[in-house]
């Protein structure tokens, strides 16, 4: 079941009032309370598009989360996504839901030493020491990432991105990483000089394996997957949603994660041997539950790719 087969079919408040939310109707929007367990809220920051364009969209600007109406049904009720949808189905009399996997085969994507993992409270380590002027980020974005700065500005707006210029992450830019929730959880310091090793640096302790870069920011149903944090900023920039895996190894959690979140996936990896091998892992672990697309690039990695370059892209893969 996709998000917008619920939309076109369900009217919102009808959903909001199944979950007993409370709040009210304010143009086109409900605004509420957070209903979320883990945001004890109570003043109304909640809000979610009930017409238009992002109809079923909702974002909290409490907690930072956000979603369409399934996650909204999985985090109000504690379920996974397969028995959301089918929650939804009882509630409206949908006539046939898509296959989706079970907790048990999602579980089953797993191995021993990541179930362990899953088991412990995740680290939040907080962000260094940073610079307030954005001058030197601003310019190695413009300059080594090759964007306009207009856009450079959007980035460091967008992404939350600082530049240290002292202590252990001196000359790095720090890039904050966040959970599925939306909460800062660690980050990634990279090297904006050209010579400092190693190029990207994570804190003693961060979790990688169990996240991914920008999860929480896309709420539709699909996705692109990349190996890295620029490779995924490339394909935002060019109005794609995009999530990393912080290299070229998608490991069972992150497997786990995409396939509760979303129905239809490209697999953009580097260009490279190990881009092609790590590609070729990820599509044995995601098709059985997942549409998967490969598209493969000749070389380089996607953050090399231009916007002519992409457009190309696209139409191969619509013919």
């Amino acid at each position: 079941m996709r998000h917008e087969e619920v939309v076109a079919r369900v009217k919102v408040p009808d959903i909001i009032e199944k979950l007993k939310i409370q709040g009210k109707v304010q143009g086109k929007e409900f605004i509420g309370c957070c209903p979320f367990p883990d945001h004890n809220d109570s003043t109304p920051s909640f809000s979610i598009a009930i017409e238009g364009e992002k109809k079923g969209l909702y974002q909290c600007f409490g907690c930072s989360s956000k979603g369409n109406i399934i996650h909204l049904v999985q985090r109000c009720l504690d379920l996974d996504r397969a028995d959301a949808e089918l929650q939804l189905a009882k509630w409206f009399g949908f006539d046939k839901v898509v296959y989706s996997p079970s907790s048990k085969e999602l579980s089953d994507l797993l191995s021993k030493q990541e179930e362990m993992a899953v088991e412990e409270d995740i680290i939040r380590i907080p962000l260094p020491r940073v610079s307030n002027d954005d001058k030197d980020i601003l310019s190695y974005i413009m300059t080594k990432r090759s964007y306009s700065i207009k856009d450079a500005q959007k980035i460091i707006d967008t992404f939350k991105i600082k530049f240290s210029n002292k202590g252990y992450y001196k000359s790095r830019a720090i890039i904050p990483i966040f959970d599925s929730f939306g909460q800062q959880v660690t980050f990634e310091a990279c090297d904006v000089t050209g010579q400092l090793n190693p190029k990207k640096l994570y804190p003693k302790g961060s979790p990688m394996a169990r996240l991914l870069f920008n999860h929480s920011e896309v709420t539709g149903d699909y996705t692109w997957v990349v190996e890295g944090i620029w490779d995924a900023i490339r394909m935002w920039s060019f109005g794609e949603p995009a999530i990393a895996t912080f290299g070229a190894h998608l490991s069972g959690w992150q497997a786990r994660m995409i396939i509760a979140k979303y129905h239809d996936v490209f697999l953009l990896f580097d260009g490279d041997d190990a881009g092609r091998e790590a590609r070729d892992k990820a599509m044995k672990a995601l098709k059985p539950y997942l549409n998967v697309m490969e598209v493969n690039l000749r070389y380089g990695d996607p953050d090399d790719l231009k916007k002519n370059d992409f457009m190309e892209l696209i139409r191969w893969i619509k013919r």
